[in-house]
Formats: C-alpha cells, sequence, structure tokens
C-alpha cells in the first residue's frame, strides 16, 4: 500500500474491493464539528454541532481558547460564556477532556462557563464521569 497523500485526515486506500475502503475517510475536523461565535454585551456564547472527539476536541479548545484570550478587556457583565451543546451529537474523552481545560482556563479569567443541553449524547458522558458536578448545566442559558 502506497500513500501519496500528504493529508493528516485521510485514511489508507486499500483498494476499491476491500471492505474497510467504506470508511476510508475520517474527514476534517470542521467538517465534523461546527463552531459558531456570538459575542454581545452579556457574554459569549460558543453554538457547537457535531462530534467532539480525538479529531475535533483540539479544534474546540483553540477556538474557545482564542475567545478567552480576549477576555481581560470585558468589562464584569461580559465575563459569561455559554457553550451551547444542544446540537452535539458526540462526546468523548477527548471532548471531556477538553471542556475541564476550558472550564479551568475560564476560571483563571473569571468568566462564568454554562453549558447548555439536553442531549443525551452530552449528558450521558457527564454524568457518569462524575463531571456534571464541575460544570453550571442547563437547557436553556441562563441570565447573569
Amino acid at each position: 500500500m502506497t500513500r501519496t497523500t500528504t493529508d493528516p485526515y485521510a485514511a489508507p486506500d486499500f483498494g476499491d474491493d476491500h471492505p474497510d475502503q467504506r470508511a476510508s475517510t475520517v474527514g476534517h475536523p470542521q467538517d465534523l464539528l461546527t463552531i459558531e461565535v456570538r459575542t454581545g454585551v452579556d457574554g459569549t456564547t460558543v453554538e457547537l454541532a457535531g462530534e467532539v472527539d480525538l479529531v475535533t476536541a483540539p479544534l474546540l479548545h483553540d477556538r474557545v481558547m482564542t475567545v478567552l484570550d480576549q477576555v481581560p478587556g470585558l468589562d464584569q457583565a461580559a465575563r459569561r460564556m455559554v457553550l451551547d451543546m444542544r446540537q452535539v451529537s458526540f462526546l468523548g474523552s477527548s471532548g471531556l477532556a477538553v471542556l475541564v481545560e476550558l472550564r479551568t482556563a475560564a476560571q483563571r479569567r473569571d468568566v462564568r462557563l454554562q453549558l447548555v443541553t439536553t442531549s443525551r449524547a452530552v449528558l450521558r458522558p457527564l454524568i457518569a464521569t462524575g463531571l456534571i458536578e464541575l460544570f453550571e448545566v442547563s437547557a436553556e442559558p441562563i441570565d447573569s
């Protein structure tokens, strides 16, 4: 098998008749997780849609850290971040680890971090690991 691509997300080419060819595309992180950031006077909302796993967790980490790095210049009312995870379809261990890192980073910056979700795909791993106790979790954003 020869790999001629420089794409780090490309799976090996086993040939058209190989059974593993059906899973030959892993995809780019931005294709698997959509992240939209909205900032207003009452804080920042980060809307997530898709999968938060080993492939996409670094993208989530980098994007939210970039937003958190802008916080020192904000007034107290804007020191609130909502991670809207209602459209997340999968939350793996890498995603859980990133959420804990983001919580720590938010606390260091005196930012109130809130997770918004009704998704079983998000709630179940948070509950099973006991991490739900670390976060403010609600079905809808809670006003400051």
